[in-house]
């Protein structure tokens, strides 16, 4: 038996909402939960790169100051 719109609803034996519907719920929340992890790893995975860059230029920076200092210390001694 096929459901016919232009049957009126009986009161005991329908679903408050059709089938499609539901089904597009569904639909709905499943792009909601990928959606929402799919921007979550993007946002992780950019703010480790980000945390990365900044680590590599301190200890760079780190790095270049303490051959500065060496440098600077044996010039010192040298007669």
């Amino acid at each position: 038996m096929t459901h016919n719109s232009t049957e009126t609803p009986q009161p005991g034996n329908h679903l408050p909402f059709t089938r499609d519907a539901a089904a597009g719920f569904m639909l709905g929340a499943l792009g909601g939960i990928v959606g929402f992890s799919f921007s979550y790893l993007v946002v992780c995975f950019s703010l480790s790169a980000l945390r990365a860059r900044r680590l590599r230029r301190r200890e760079q920076r780190e790095l270049t100051e303490l051959i500065e200092m060496m440098a600077f210390s044996e010039s010192e001694h040298e007669p």
